[in-house]
């Protein structure tokens, strides 16, 4: 089931960009535009390379909130909520003077 998985290398780069250029995504927790854009872009490349997380998915493609966004990231990165946050808050970092 793994190998079905291989090539979510296009979705984890957008979405570490996604994570990582919040302030350019995002406005008051909700996708702009931009951010909207990039996120079905990664939705949909997970959609093609994955199949099992078409289900967990599924229910999420039209919501655009910060806290979804971070779910979304969690499962295709593999990684914690507080490994999410913490890229959020780098780009806090580099913004900041």
């Amino acid at each position: 089931m793994e190998d079905s998985c291989r090539d979510l290398s296009e979705a984890v780069s957008l979405m570490k960009a996604l994570l990582i250029g919040n302030k350019r995504f995002f406005h008051n927790e909700v996708l702009n535009s931009d951010g909207r854009k990039l996120y079905i872009k990664i939705l949909r490349a997970v959609y093609k390379h994955c199949p099992k997380y078409r289900r967990m998915l599924h229910g999420l493609r039209g919501v655009y909130t910060l806290d979804v966004v971070i779910k979304v990231a969690e499962r295709i990165l593999g990684i914690s909520r507080r490994e999410v946050e913490s890229m959020l808050s780098l780009s806090d970092e580099q913004l900041s003077p």
